[in-house]
């Protein structure tokens, strides 16, 4: 039991930890905000309090892609309210999907 134990903490670090430094913010690059989906809008309210340049949203207003030349932003944006602070270019690319896919399904 604890052999299988082990083995199963050790495939759930091995997924995570590639996952975590892939999404991992980098300074001087756009960044995804995820705030809370209890609170429309959330995101977009804290890339304009913190001072961000607002790239692209999601449709809720949820998750925000900001660009900001402040080397302190990330630490800004958690004190402001976000829940995750992530590398923006993979959700960008899932922002675009989800809009595309909903574009083409009002067609």
């Amino acid at each position: 039991m604890k052999t299988a134990m082990t083995a199963g903490l050790f495939a759930v670090l091995v997924g995570i930890v590639p996952a975590a430094l892939a999404l991992a913010p980098k300074h001087d690059a756009p960044v995804a905000i995820v705030a809370s989906p209890w609170q429309p809008g959330a995101a977009v309210r804290i890339a304009s309090i913190t001072g961000g340049t607002l790239i692209d949203a999601s449709a809720g207003g949820t998750v925000a892609i900001i660009r900001s030349e402040d080397p302190d932003i990330i630490d800004r944006l958690y004190k402001a309210g976000a829940l995750l602070v992530l590398d923006a270019t993979p959700v960008q690319a899932c922002l675009r999907g989800v809009a595309g896919s909903s574009r083409s399904a009002w067609k």
